[in-house]
């Protein structure tokens, strides 16, 4: 090959004019610094969509959050009300149970109190039956005692076996009352006892 030398020019002869290697170091530099002018707005732009997207999405999320909030406080307050209601439910069933309680209670000592009754007059009866048969008794032994029972043509086995009789009879009345009473006594308690609803 052969150098500029050999040639008979000098290298500096062999550059043309204008250099084109400092025209294309100057176009270079002059692109370097359109590219970077350019990158730098478009970092810009991304940067400003970026926060502009990152404010979006912060704001999205915080409704997201405050509705969840919402929800959450919203929740709490009705299950504080289920709550409060089912404790209030309770307490007017217990209420209704002791008053149910009470009532039954009541009724039972009025039951109670009017059997009492029964049975004293059934006793006062009973006992004024026995005393009224006794009586009886006495006046017809004493009469028969007396012979004032043979005009009647009857013997004293007769008048005695009619004491006794009557004794019987009046006796059986009495049991038959006793037992009418307590029926009827012991019906309303069964009824009363029943289920409390």
């Amino acid at each position: 090959m052969a150098s500029g030398v050999e040639s008979g020019r000098s290298t500096a002869d062999n550059i043309p004019s204008p250099d084109p290697s400092l025209l294309t170091t100057g176009r270079l530099e002059e692109a370097k610094i359109d590219i970077r002018r350019e990158l730098a707005a478009a970092i810009s732009a991304m940067s400003a969509e970026v926060s502009h997207l990152k404010e979006l999405h912060e704001s999205k999320f915080d409704g997201v959050r405050s509705t969840l909030s919402e929800r959450a406080a919203q929740s709490v307050r009705d299950q504080a009300m289920a709550a409060a209601q089912a404790a209030q439910d309770r307490a007017t069933i217990a209420l209704g149970v002791d008053n149910a309680f009470k009532s039954q209670k009541e009724a039972a000592a009025l039951l109670d109190a009017a059997r009492a009754r029964e049975i004293e007059t059934l006793r006062a009866l009973i006992t004024t039956s026995s005393s009224v048969a006794t009586t009886e008794i006495k006046s017809v032994t004493g009469r028969l005692d007396r012979g004032e029972g043979e005009s009647g043509h009857r013997s004293d086995n007769q008048t005695k076996m009619l004491a006794v009789a009557a004794l019987i009879l009046s006796f059986v009345v009495c049991m038959i009352g006793v037992v009418a009473l307590m029926e009827k006594s012991v019906t309303p308690v069964a009824q009363a006892s029943g289920p409390v609803k």
